[in-house]
């Protein structure tokens, strides 16, 4: 405030002395504020508060020892001054961000205050980690549902070939059961039919209350100890390094013929079904899954108009899915900062 308005030294020569008392004193404000700012030697300036510095004169106003004037004229000592409110040091950033922030993350952001340097930045990293985690999915409630389904036992690694690797897939298999299954797996579900089984996604399917509770009542574990009683399941089920099509004969085995349930008979089918072969003979590979697109930004793009500016968007297809982002208007370079999710059968 001061660069902007001080004036030069000019017009500091020509000004009357009632302007040149006005500008001390806005100083000598000025210059006590700075000083309240500032932290002191051996403070963290991230501070949650401190008293600020007794003021003890104001450029171009008269030196007070321990005394100020009060509006009667007399004298009363300086500690009979009411205290001036302390302040919070946030730093240039920080206070640019904390007017908008909610509660929750302004509590969050001051439980900071206390830490180092080396555990803010293994915060930084986690909350990062997280983000990423979560912005994969539809929806916060998504995201949280995702969470309490992967604490059920067994729920950790697939139901059909037990890789390690979450599964983000569901089906709804039998009346009244539910599994997570890995990518490759839930293509096998999808050949066996919703009257079979039904997958959904963990992140991106809208899920009802019946459907929810469905799979938080079962999980892989409940619903593997009836469908894999069979001795013989432990010998047939496949590994999550083998090949997709052992993985779905293993699918169809399971859930279609129960062959490896306490009554099965413990046989896998045969490895190729009549009608699941290519035109060239090789069995045909079902992949199942969602693809995203991080769509950040455009530059100099060619104006497709007369007035030389355009409304560009982005259309994505993969299949018979298909999404677009926002149109931004009138601009050559864009920025959209979206996510394209898309569904790939």
């Amino acid at each position: 405030a001061l660069r902007r308005t001080a004036p030069s030294r000019g017009e500091l020569e020509a000004a009357p002395p009632s302007r040149m008392r006005r500008i001390n004193e806005a100083a000598g404000r000025a210059g006590a504020a700075i000083r309240d700012l500032q932290p002191r030697r051996g403070d963290s300036p991230f501070a949650a508060s401190r008293p600020s510095p007794t003021r003890r004169h104001s450029v171009g106003s008269q030196r007070h020892s321990g005394y100020s004037a009060s509006k009667e004229g007399k004298e009363s000592p300086a500690s009979s001054r009411p205290s001036k409110p302390t302040l919070s040091y946030h730093g240039p950033f920080a206070a640019e961000l904390l007017p908008a922030a909610s509660a929750a993350a302004r509590a969050a952001y001051e439980a900071t205050l206390s830490m180092t340097n080396d555990e803010l930045q293994q915060l930084a990293e986690l909350v990062a980690a997280a983000h990423c985690d979560r912005s994969t999915y539809l929806s916060t409630e998504a995201w949280q549902f995702g969470t309490t389904a992967y604490a059920i036992p067994g729920n950790e690694v697939c139901a059909d070939c037990g890789s390690s690797e979450p599964p983000t897939w569901a089906a709804m298999v039998g009346e009244a059961d539910a599994v997570l299954v890995c990518n490759e797996c839930c293509g096998g579900h999808r050949a066996l039919g919703v009257h079979l089984s039904a997958p959904l996604s963990l992140k991106m399917d809208r899920w009802s209350d019946e459907k929810r509770q469905r799979l938080l009542s079962s999980g892989n574990r409940a619903v593997n100890a009836t469908l894999e009683a069979h001795a013989a399941a432990a010998q047939c089920k496949p590994s999550s390094e083998a090949d997709v099509s052992a993985k779905h004969v293993f699918v169809r085995s399971k859930y279609e013929r129960r062959a490896f349930a306490a009554e099965g008979d413990g046989e896998l089918l045969p490895s190729t079904p009549p009608g699941r072969r290519c035109a060239g003979g090789a069995p045909q590979q079902v992949h199942a899954g969602i693809l995203i697109v991080r769509l950040i930004r455009a530059h100099d793009l060619i104006a497709a108009d007369f007035t030389g500016k355009s409304d560009p968007y982005v259309k994505a297809t993969c299949g018979k899915a298909k999404s677009k982002t926002r149109v931004i208007r009138r601009t050559l370079s864009p920025e959209w900062n979206e996510v394209l999710r898309l569904n790939v059968e």
